[in-house]
């Protein structure tokens, strides 16, 4: 019998661009635009600027671009800054309760800049991330690894990471197979910065990216790690308690692609908020509800929903940093319900200290609703909303499939306008289009070390 390991590695190995349909190619190409995109917005915030400083300051050998900086850093370091940015306004996809471009990508762009592979190498390396990442994420199941403690982002993130970097540094099946297990040594990711808003979040995602690379590169000079490292005795499933049956790891494997089913985040929040903040925004527009006849809100959330942007209340009710705001519900309804809408220029300190919104914020109290504990894989986040006016009028909005989800996707002309609000502040239109333009036609692209994304005006978007 096979170990996982084997299984994994014999779909890393024998998966190549011809095999790759054609709508998940155009979803793939999406995901990296809309990554390029939320890492530019990322990319000169505080904790991104420390690591990409601290990275700077170790050296190194020069292989691959930090994005929207002009420097070049190893490619584990690479990636490790570019995971960062990638989730640093929490705006990057979501699926299985696990992000995953921030993983997957980063290394996709950091080894396929390193070894020079063409656009269709590095697109099939990013699908075989994702189908890997997605699977280890459904048989884990985040909501399980967030109950104890753990960021699904940062423990299954490393394991999509070594595939895809696996597939772009060409390891043989057996390089593979002890790629996963030294990976399995890495995984974690606590998630005690709900407590304080802290930082810690914002670079799981490149944690797991670098994770990746160091893993598929030690196999690939012969270090050498155990087989077993799912199923063993010691092995991964059981170090993290997996609730579903072991198989839904490799099931479906080159039959479905689950890239397809990751959404593409249409707020920069909490998933377990955009629900809410669908339902909250519309029936403002339909019932031109002015937030100051708004007696109180209630908003009901999935249990998980309670962990992360439910509880404790009066913190919830009052957040004092940037992460704090995007991890509760009470802060993005309130900031949604003034503003109509919900981007990043409402998660500013101003904004968060803003006294309108911390009234209205107030008024919004979280419970959990049973009936919204939906099973499925990929399952539903609903959330349901009740406003209650002072003229006793009670307005009811239940949200099953938020905006940009695979049953209520982005359209093109959605997906665009969130990426120019993204980079367009930071490089001039015609930078912007002609790296869209790349993205588009990247199976023609020969070598995607050619590809660079600087801010200075000197520096060409894209060459190549």
């Amino acid at each position: 019998m096979k170990t996982y390991s084997e299984i994994l590695a014999d779909y890393v190995s024998n998966v190549t661009f011809e095999n790759i349909p054609h709508d998940v190619v155009e979803k793939t190409k999406c995901l990296i635009i809309d990554t390029l995109g939320v890492m530019v917005q990322g990319s000169d915030t505080p904790w991104s600027l420390i690591l990409l400083n601290y990275f700077q300051e170790c050296s190194g050998r020069p292989e691959a671009d930090v994005v929207f900086h002009p420097v070049q850093l190893p490619a584990s370091a690479a990636a490790f800054v570019n995971g960062c940015m990638a989730h640093s306004f929490d705006y990057d996809d979501d699926l299985a309760s696990c992000h995953i471009a921030c993983c997957v990508i980063p290394t996709a762009l950091a080894i396929g800049q390193k070894v020079k592979a063409s656009g269709k190498e590095l697109i099939a390396s990013i699908v075989i991330g994702y189908d890997v990442t997605v699977r280890v994420a459904q048989t884990l199941d985040g909501d399980n690894l967030f109950g104890q403690g753990y960021h699904p982002t940062s423990v299954c993130g490393t394991f999509g990471a070594v595939a895809t970097a696996s597939k772009l540094l060409g390891l043989s099946r057996e390089q593979i197979v002890n790629a996963m297990g030294i990976a399995g040594s890495f995984p974690s990711g606590n998630i005690e910065w709900l407590t304080d808003g802290s930082m810690t979040k914002r670079f799981h995602g490149g944690k797991a990216a670098s994770e990746g690379i160091v893993a598929s590169s030690l196999a690939k000079n012969g270090f050498l790690g155990p087989r077993s490292i799912f199923e063993g005795a010691n092995g991964i499933l059981r170090i993290f308690r997996a609730k579903r049956k072991s198989s839904v790891l490799v099931d479906g494997l080159s039959q479905r692609f689950d890239i397809l089913n990751s959404y593409i985040k249409w707020y920069p929040c909490c998933t377990c908020n955009a629900p809410a903040v669908d339902a909250v925004i519309e029936l403002k527009k339909k019932y031109h509800l002015i937030p100051e006849e708004v007696k109180d809100v209630e908003v009901r959330v999935r249990k998980i929903g309670m962990l992360l942007v439910g509880e404790p209340l009066e913190k919830k009710q009052k957040p004092k940093t940037i992460l704090d705001a995007q991890m509760s519900a009470p802060y993005c309804v309130a900031a949604a319900l003034l503003a109509g809408e919900l981007f990043s220029d409402q998660f500013t300190m101003d904004k968060i200290n803003d006294p309108t919104v911390l009234k209205l914020a107030r008024k919004v109290k979280v419970i959990w609703d049973p009936e919204l504990d939906v099973p499925g894989n990929p399952r539903p986040a609903p959330a349901k909303v009740i406003i209650k006016m002072f003229n006793d009028r009670i307005l009811e909005k239940r949200v099953d499939y938020q905006k940009g989800t695979y049953r209520n996707p982005l359209s093109i002309k959605e997906l665009k306008e969130k990426y120019s609000k993204c980079i367009g502040r930071r490089f001039p239109e015609e930078k912007s289009r002609s790296l869209l333009d790349m993205i588009g036609s990247l199976e023609t692209i020969k070598s995607v070390d050619k590809i660079k994304l600087y801010k200075d005006e000197d520096s060409s978007a894209m060459s190549g």
